[in-house]
């Protein structure tokens, strides 16, 4: 653990009570409640004051209640979404336990309503009649089942249920929600961790955008924590499967409290304990007499040795019943395979991916709670080290998160929560036996051939940690010409990425031609650059005359970052994000809405970038001599090359301006049916701009010098027509069927795993020829369809289904034009045509799962079969560009289709 990491667990031990303090100012990430909302009227509709509504359920820690206004309304907010609540109303009396429920003197029936489903960041209605001790009570559900459109919001919003995820064929990651999502491409199955290895060119398919976004330009939330990495803009970390409640997946019109995308939002809902003891052991299985067998030339798999293995367990329930309970989550995942390496031989190696979670809940009392959770998920598998594989080297990642947060209730309308967490991600490369100072040894043998030894060429550590504070007062008034949710917050982010660097003593010995031993002497370094984000957001969700729906709110940011010799890179102040939207509910019903909505979107800059701006240079000692005597003559240190690159003092950062107007209604009692236009544009890109072009062009030997800097010319744009139909489970069946009709163009696209501001687009004129066009993802029809159905005797069979349209590449130069000349590591960037002029062919892909239920005692088993791919469709998802020889020739394809076995037993 290095100081920089030890001092900010010092200062997560101490804020907590500051925190608590400023709680009124600060903000929680989403929505991750629910609210229950009615009427409680008598037998001639007359509304019924002092009623008091109780509700209690397995997901809720304790109960809840609250009592009726005088016009006979009740509303409890800040409930865990689920689907089995219980709802007592009751005038008069103590009705907080099942004992007391009985007719009171105040002469009307109690009431209950059993089964009642709350969903996250959406109002379950429920009405309830009280009759005379004469009558029989009756509850009246305003529809009988949960809304399925978000009603009085102008979000494009799905929250995938785990229930609902679990049915279907899964990698059992959160990623296969985001998949499914309209507007979303980049996935080209159901993730399955290291997947890429299977790919030729190792095809990157866990990552994504949205609506047009760069990979980058999204953030990852885990119960509201954000898990983004700091350093990349990366996806966030991995969770045991069984430890997911709920994925949420935020693609277009985004309230006030979201910012620093512009892309789409994912906040993963953990489980947490209850009263009652639940758990899970599962277990999953393949090999190669399960894999249908890559296509000779396709891919890296030697279907002859494979096999993968992933088990776990998690375990929840009371440690003090009503007040304390505990959850905890551990999956396994290890992978043994045989592949050809980028020298085409033959290499084993194996892989191991491990997730944890665990989390205590304490109810102090009805109207507050702690909540802590700590979370895992380390990584480990072999890294082919340069110039041979004789050495042994391991790479390492991993995030690890760390989250304390309060909620207090200060009355039914109004609440607050405050939040202290800290996530970090890591990466080693290093040698799997070897310390970090064992010198390395490249042998030689006069010319006779090479061996080598030791240690690893370079160690490399690097840490991204994000510190946040944040909370958020939430109030609900119902009495200002309509009814009021305001939520006020802010929230500042302190970040680092750090980057330790060892070249190890290197002795290169035997040298043919009578030449000397070589020593190069150890050096190290580190790079240590750190950033932090401040926010300010104010919103009003406005419910006027029960059908018309205003969102308003007003997001503020300032965005620093300061490189390693402490100099500041840039300070975004005063960012300013509007956000307006409007939805009306036509058939009045609350189960429709025709909505727009506008919002500015300002993106958060990868500290990758301020490590383009470290001053700390890399030297090296060289030694001549011979090993065996130790005789050695020491020439001056070589020193790295300075860094001259700058960032313009009036640099800003990107954004995105976008309207989405959409349509979405019920039917049918259990369908849902919605269309949706989108339009968008990012601008004010951030790029390096050449300072010195002239001298490069002139042949100088001089080093290339950038500024960072905002190029207008820069940009993307989207525009998709989105349609989908949806089905919540009845009559033994669900499913979400999309279709996404886009176009995605731009100048610049993803550069690996760099932030903004380092691709070469800006950097010669001829850069920019023919570079805006149809981008790397632009999908233009993308159909998707994911659904399950459950057939007598507990069989459940799952599945889905996916169509896109071929993607575009495009016809490159392996050289810049005559007028630029060869310019060393400029090749292969000159477009010959438009930007995406041509197309693969259309790809399309089905999975199944078959999985039956057994019940055993208070245990449930259940047995799956997985078929991913399952017509075994080896689509070329890739083309060389470079007009050479091997122009147009296939460099990717979709993995071969191969089945997984699973069981797990649950209670």
């Amino acid at each position: 653990m290095n100081r920089s990491t030890r001092s900010r667990i010092v200062r997560l031990l101490v804020l907590p009570a500051v925190l608590l303090l400023i709680s009124p100012m600060v903000s929680a990430k989403g929505e991750k409640t629910g609210v229950l909302e009615g009427v409680v009227t008598d037998d001639r509709d007359v509304p019924i004051p002092g009623v008091t509504v109780t509700v209690s359920g397995p997901a809720l820690d304790g109960t809840r209640s609250t009592v009726t206004d005088g016009d006979g309304r009740y509303r409890i907010e800040n409930l865990p979404a689920a689907d089995s609540y219980e709802i007592y109303f009751a005038l008069g009396g103590d009705n907080t336990t099942p004992s007391t429920r009985a007719e009171y003197s105040a002469g009307f029936t109690t009431a209950l309503s059993t089964g009642v489903s709350v969903k996250r960041g959406a109002a379950a209605a429920v009405d309830a009649r009280l009759l005379p001790l004469s009558c029989d009570h009756q509850i009246e559900d305003r529809f009988g089942y949960p809304p399925l459109i978000p009603g009085g919001s102008s979000m494009i919003t799905e929250v995938f249920t785990w229930r609902f995820l679990d049915t279907l064929p899964n990698g059992r990651s959160w990623l296969d929600a985001v998949s499914m999502m309209p507007g979303v491409a980049g996935l080209e199955e159901p993730y399955h961790r290291g997947s890429s290895f299977l790919f030729m060119d190792g095809a990157d398919i866990t990552s994504f955008h949205v609506h047009g976004a760069d990979i980058p330009d999204n953030i990852y939330l885990v119960d509201g924590v954000e898990t983004t990495n700091a350093a990349t803009g990366r996806t966030g970390m991995a969770l045991p499967w069984e430890a997911i409640e709920e994925v949420e997946v935020h693609t277009g019109g985004l309230p006030a409290e979201y910012g620093r995308a512009t892309g789409g939002v994912v906040n993963v809902v953990t489980r947490q304990g209850g009263n009652q003891f639940h758990g899970s052991l599962p277990v999953y299985y393949t090999d190669d007499g399960l894999q249908q067998g890559q296509d000779e030339g396709r891919g890296f798999i030697n279907p002859n040795e494979y096999h993968e293995w992933e088990w776990g367990g998690s375990l929840g329930g009371p440690v003090v019943r009503d007040h304390l309970w505990f959850f905890a989550a551990y999956n396994r995942f290890t992978r043994t395979m045989e592949y050809l390496n980028y020298d085409y031989e033959p290499v084993e190696r194996d892989d191991i991916y491990q997730e944890g979670l665990a989390n205590l809940v304490w109810q102090l009392n009805p109207d507050n709670k702690l909540k802590i959770q700590y979370a895992h998920s380390p990584t480990e598998w072999p890294y082919d080290d340069s110039p041979s594989i004789d050495v042994p080297a391991v790479q390492r990642t991993g995030d690890e998160l760390f989250d304390l947060e309060w909620t207090g209730i200060l009355n039914p309308d109004l609440f607050i929560e405050a939040r202290v967490a800290h996530h970090e991600a890591y990466t080693e490369i290093a040698s799997r036996y070897s310390d970090d100072y064992e010198p390395r040894f490249i042998d030689e043998m006069d010319g006779m051939g090479r061996v080598v030894s030791g240690n690893v060429a370079s160690i490399r550590r690097t840490n991204a940690p994000r510190t946040q504070y944040q909370a958020s007062l939430n109030w609900y008034r119902g009495d200002w010409a309509g009814d009021h949710k305001f939520k006020f917050g802010a929230e500042y982010q302190d970040l680092e990425y750090g980057e330790e660097q060892i070249i190890p003593d290197t002795y290169t010995l035997n040298r043919p031609y009578d030449q000397p031993d070589v020593w190069l002497v150890r050096n190290e370094v580190d790079w240590v650059d750190s950033g932090s984000i401040l926010t300010l957001f104010a919103q009003d969700d406005w419910t006027w005359r029960d059908d018309w729906a205003f969102n308003i709110g007003l997001r503020w940011e300032q965005q620093e970052q300061v490189n390693d010799v402490g100099e500041r890179v840039y300070q975004f102040d005063s960012l300013l994000s509007p956000r307006l939207g409007v939805s009306w509910d036509v058939r009045g019903d609350g189960r429709s809405r025709l909505f727009a909505h506008y919002g500015r979107y300002h993106d958060a800059m990868g500290l990758y970038l301020a490590r383009f701006l470290n001053r700390q240079v890399v030297d090296i000692r060289r030694g001549e001599g011979d090993y065996e005597t130790g005789d050695w003559t020491f020439i001056e240190p070589t020193y790295g090359p300075e860094n001259y690159n700058t960032a313009d003092e009036g640099l800003e950062p990107n954004y995105k301006d976008e309207v989405v107007v959409g349509y979405e209604f019920e039917f049918l009692g259990d369908f849902a049916a919605a269309a949706r236009l989108i339009v968008n544009r990012q601008s004010n890109m951030i790029e390096d701009v050449l300072l010195n072009e002239d001298e490069i062009r002139e042949g100088a030997e001089t080093e290339y010098i950038y500024l960072i800097t905002n190029v207008d010319s820069a940009r993307r744009d989207y525009r998709g027509l989105e349609l989908s139909l949806k089905k919540q489970l009845s009559h033994n069946y669900q499913f979400l069927a999309v279709c996404t009709l886009s176009e995605s163009r731009g100048s610049v696209a993803y550069n690996d795993y760099a932030a903004e501001g380092l691709s070469v687009y800006a950097d010669f004129e001829e850069m920019k020829h023919n570079r805006y066009g149809k981008l790397p993802w632009d999908d233009q029809q993308y159909l998707k369809l994911n659904g399950s159905y459950h057939l007598p005797l507990g069989f459940i069979v799952g599945a889905s289904l996916n169509w896109r349209s071929g993607r575009p590449y495009s016809r490159i130069d392996p050289r810049l034009p005559e007028t630029a000349g060869y310019i060393a590591g400029y090749t292969g960037q000159y477009y010959l045509d438009p930007r995406g002029s041509n197309r693969l062919g259309s790809a399309w892909w089905l999975d199944l799962r078959l999985r039956k239920d057994f019940a055993i005692g208070p245990t449930t088993l259940s047995l799956t079969a997985d078929a991913f791919n399952l017509t075994n469709n080896q689509h070329v998802i890739g083309r060389s560009e470079l007009y050479t020889y091997y122009y147009e020739e296939p460099t990717a394809w979709m993995r071969a289709g191969y089945f997984v076995l699973g069981g797990k037993l649950a209670f």
